[in-house]
């Protein structure tokens, strides 16, 4: 064979194994599923005194509904929460006192519970979203951690107890 041969032969095996290589590196990046590091675990700020992932997910949609009961200041705090949800999603949501099974974010004022006046519980379950707290700044300060717990839609039910551990946040 000639120099020339030679020489065109190794070209040729050498442009076949870049193709090649280009190849599966376009495959392999096209079947990788897409991973949002943002939506991995659960970052709550600060962090709450008690935190069980659960199995699941909830979904915020258009049909969400808040239900509290029927006092300003709860109303308030939710009203400031509704139109974060609906500048962030478009969702319109409505405030409602009656109770519903499903699909659904509750902010309930327990005044008798034994927890300090910025602490809430947060439950997230497939049904919807439970807040409790002894106070309105309690519910405020779970409904900010709900917030936390979203991009679009609640990834993970949880359930979170917190206390703050001083007199300001």
């Amino acid at each position: 064979m000639s120099k020339k041969a030679l020489l065109l032969g190794s070209v040729l095996r050498k442009l076949t194994n870049y193709f090649m290589a280009a190849f599966f590196l376009m495959l392999l990046a096209c079947s990788s599923p897409e991973v949002r590091f943002y939506n991995e675990g659960i970052r709550i700020v600060p962090q709450p005194n008690d935190l069980v992932a659960g199995e699941g997910s909830f979904t915020l949609n258009q049909k969400t509904v808040f239900v509290a009961d029927d006092a300003a200041e709860v109303r308030s705090v939710i009203g400031f929460f509704h139109g974060k949800i609906e500048a962030a999603t478009g969702f319109n949501l409505t405030i409602q006192s009656d109770e519903v099974s499903a699909n659904f974010i509750s902010v309930k004022i327990a005044p008798e519970r034994e927890m300090g006046d910025e602490a809430y519980a947060l439950t997230v379950s497939e049904a919807g979203v439970a807040i409790e707290a002894k106070t309105a700044r309690g519910a405020f300060y779970g409904l900010q951690t709900m917030l936390q717990l979203l991009p679009a839609e609640i990834e993970s039910p949880v359930k979170v107890t917190d206390v703050p551990g001083r007199c300001r946040r």
